[in-house]
């Protein structure tokens, strides 16, 4: 499997130079290639996806310009293109698309956000 995307967001915390509360939201855009074996078949499955997102949480910052942010959020996954192909074509294959297509659709995803840095 091979994959690559790229998120563009901002975040807005309650106090610039302190411990504070943040949100943010983001919109990112995804595609991946992946080759699956489904019952003796090969299937390479080619899908991009847009994914927007929210996120909350807590940032503590210390004296020394370290800080540390903890928060939860949710991203959805809505597929924007998916092509799935097979050298044959087999009942198998049709039934190996299906199962591909329908664990494509997830609706939203839980996010933990975990971050480590240094306030410039």
């Amino acid at each position: 499997m091979s994959a690559a995307g790229i998120d563009l967001g901002a975040r807005y915390y309650g106090l610039l130079f302190s411990d504070a509360w943040y949100t943010g939201g983001k919109v990112g855009y995804s595609a991946a290639t992946a080759t699956w074996e489904y019952k003796d078949q090969v299937v390479k499955q080619e899908v991009s996806t847009l994914t927007p997102g929210v996120e909350a949480g807590y940032r503590w910052l210390w004296p020394s310009s370290f800080l540390v942010r903890m928060g939860l959020g949710a991203t959805a996954n809505i597929v924007q293109a998916q092509s799935l192909t097979s050298d044959v074509e087999s009942s198998e294959v049709t039934e190996a698309k299906d199962e591909l297509k329908s664990a494509s659709r997830t609706a939203a995803l839980a996010k933990v956000d975990l971050g480590l840095g240094y306030q410039f």
